[in-house]
């Protein structure tokens, strides 16, 4: 991220300084552009291994307790956390036959804004309208297979 932000200091300053013209071409603006779009692919990359990190993270915790159907998504993005159920119920395919629900753990919006839940109704949309079967208790969600 810091080579990020050195990018995008470069490409502001080539703007602004008008830069120099050969042709009619404007190169400092060429190089600007050049230059924004590289911090914008290093941005991506980044956003990508911390997501890698965070996903870590949840999954070692989650094969680490006693209970490896619970999944506790504190202090991750709502999209972080949509992410990582759907990669976890990919893994482990809870259905009714098993009577082993997935227990995801999200909290119930003490340390939000306005004091409400963020990751529940993201969670829960999502997985609705994928398909599954999902029961709300106040700091989560069970996910009992696909809805029928």
């Amino acid at each position: 991220m810091q080579r990020h932000d050195e990018l995008l200091r470069e490409a502001s300053r080539l703007c602004s300084s008008g830069g120099k013209k050969a042709k009619g071409a404007h190169i400092g603006g060429e190089v600007a552009l050049y230059l924004a779009e590289r911090a914008n692919t290093l941005r991506k990359l980044a956003a990508q291994e911390m997501f890698e990190e965070v996903k870590t993270r949840v999954t070692a915790q989650r094969l680490t307790t006693r209970d490896q159907r619970t999944i506790d998504l504190h202090g991750l993005t709502s999209q972080e956390a949509v992410d990582i159920v759907k990669e976890t119920l990919a893994a482990i395919d809870p259905s009714p036959s098993t009577a082993r629900p997935l227990k995801i753990i999200t909290g119930r919006g003490s340390h939000s804004v306005q004091r409400k839940s963020v990751l529940k109704p993201a969670v829960k949309s999502e997985l609705v309208s994928q398909g599954w079967s999902v029961t709300v208790f106040e700091g989560g969600l069970y996910v009992t297979g696909r809805a029928r």
